[in-house]
């Protein structure tokens, strides 16, 4: 974690002045940079055996689910407002969980306790769809919403939803469509890609395909005007992403002495073409590195 913090120092510095560089590589090289952490604990669950018929019907079946319990992995977490919503993921049996999203409410002043619920897959429209079961998807808060996209059924197979951007609206407890497949242009099937929101609009970063192909592209979601628009693709292929004040920003290492921090400006003007920037920075505080700045089509 200090790691992190150290690099998206050096970012900063990186993007105001090229010249505070060499001040940034000696700020990231110290061991003590301020950063503190509490761990409390809300909730604990067992590992529930408890089934039930999903609601989902999938190649003509119906799907047998999945534990009750938040024992899995691969799943998703976000947090609306003062509530984290649970989505997907697998069971220790390799099993898919169920389409129901937990609740639950995070403790605070007015809740000392926290609340917990399991809410059923309902559509926010009458016949409207809702997402079948999965795992390795991604999630992001959106406005009041908990946005999904892609992910891998059972057998690992990608989910084929073409570009859709499932929605859960917390306000409504029901799943609506931001975006369907029928434009014919988007990111495309994928599971272990990153979504994040920026500014109440989505940007999408790698994954895997459907073959098992690795993704580097960078493609961004225009709530206002339901578009799917690339960006330049990334330097690299990285777990790690984060987008902050309309700035993506990637890291990678290649060794256990320094790391690399690639960032990308969202929002350029039309007359600017977008590159990637690379800032390196030191992860061991007794190997300082030079920090260099490098610019990638």
């Amino acid at each position: 974690m200090a790691e992190i913090a150290a690099a998206t120092y050096a970012v900063g510095e990186a993007i105001e002045t090229t010249a505070q560089l060499g001040v940034a590589a000696y700020f990231v090289s110290q061991p003590t940079v301020p950063l503190k952490a509490t761990f409390t604990q809300i909730a604990t669950s067992s590992n529930d055996s408890t089934r039930y018929l999903q609601r989902n019907i999938v190649g003509g079946r119906m799907l047998i689910s999945c534990r009750l319990s938040l024992s899995r992995s691969g799943h998703s977490l976000s947090v609306v407002g003062n509530r984290a919503y649970i989505f997907g993921g697998t069971t220790s049996a390799d099993k898919l969980t169920s389409d129901d999203i937990h609740c639950i409410t995070l403790v605070s002043a007015e809740k000392p306790e926290p609340e917990y619920s399991v809410v059923p897959a309902v559509p926010d429209l009458k016949d409207g769809a809702v997402p079948v079961p999965r795992t390795k998807h991604a999630a992001c808060a959106f406005n009041v919403c908990v946005a999904i996209y892609g992910g891998a059924d059972e057998t690992g197979n990608v989910i084929d939803d073409g570009s859709t951007i499932w929605a859960f609206n917390t306000a409504k407890s029901a799943w609506e469509i931001l975006e369907g497949s029928a434009s014919g242009s988007g990111p495309g099937p994928r599971q272990e890609t990153k979504l994040l929101n920026d500014n109440n609009n989505l940007v999408l970063y790698g994954g895997k395909g459907p073959n098992g192909e690795v993704f580097k592209d960078v493609w961004y979601f225009s709530y206002a005007g339901k578009k799917w628009t690339q960006l330049a693709d990334a330097p690299v292929a990285s777990q790690d992403a984060a987008v902050v004040n309309g700035v993506l920003h990637l890291i990678s290492s290649n060794d256990s002495l320094s790391g690399d921090m690639h960032i990308l400006q969202l929002h350029s003007s039309k007359d600017e073409q977008q590159k990637w920037q690379t800032v390196s920075f030191p992860t061991n505080a007794l190997h300082l590195v030079p920090v260099r700045e490098r610019e990638e089509d």
